[in-house]
């Protein structure tokens, strides 16, 4: 069975320039009904779908400086609340896709990492 991992970017699913994390619903609307389409008439692939974070992480982590590592609790807070964000757009991109037939499900990039 071949495998296709798909990366929907950030800058195209959000308005990635925007200070409030905002969906480029446009754009994601019509990524998931493309996605849709293929999936139907590919039963013979595994669909593997990820997204960027864009406004719902790009910003929040230039502004508090996550991006160069997490060594204080007030870090450790906006770490966690930049996690909030990029599971929402998750939600949000998983809902649309199962708006299109496409049974995706949601899985936290962040959960598989190990802190030291």
């Amino acid at each position: 069975m071949n495998k296709i991992i798909l990366k929907l970017d950030g800058s195209v699913i959000t308005m990635k320039d925007e200070k409030i994390p905002s969906v480029n619903e446009e754009n994601l609307i019509n990524a998931a009904k493309q996605i849709g389409k293929f999936y139907r008439y590919n039963s013979g692939v595994q669909l593997v779908i990820v997204h960027g974070a864009g406004s719902y992480g790009h910003q929040i982590a230039l502004k508090t400086n996550i991006h160069n590592g997490i060594k204080t609790k007030k870090r450790l807070l906006d770490f966690a609340q930049t996690q909030r964000l990029q599971n929402q757009l998750n939600l949000i991109v998983t809902e649309k896709l199962i708006e299109n037939k496409i049974p995706a499900m949601p899985i936290q990039a962040s959960a598989s990492s190990i802190w030291r």
